[in-house]
């Protein structure tokens, strides 16, 4: 897909999201090709386990601001603490 490919990264890390239909591997392969830096660490998030998920955010910190499409999916798959 080649460089011009990386303004869809956003949009196929959003699509990993979904569980249905072979979406979520059809995103993380087309990832792969869009966007490698964050095809392994965007993989982790959606099937690791949790000793998975804390190196793919490490990772993450490492790629600094070309990590910034996978913001949003960090938050969302990250561990929430208990308040009550």
């Amino acid at each position: 897909l080649g460089p011009k490919a990386k303004v869809a990264t956003e949009y196929l890390i959003e699509a990993t999201g979904d569980k249905g239909d072979g979406v979520q591997a059809a995103a993380l392969k087309a990832l792969e090709q869009a966007n490698p830096p964050l095809a392994g660490p965007v993989a982790a998030l959606v099937r690791g386990p949790a000793e998975d998920r804390v190196r793919a955010a490490e990772t993450l910190a490492e790629l600094g601001a070309a990590a910034a499409p996978a913001v949003p999916l960090l938050l969302a798959t990250g561990e929430r603490p208990k308040l009550w």
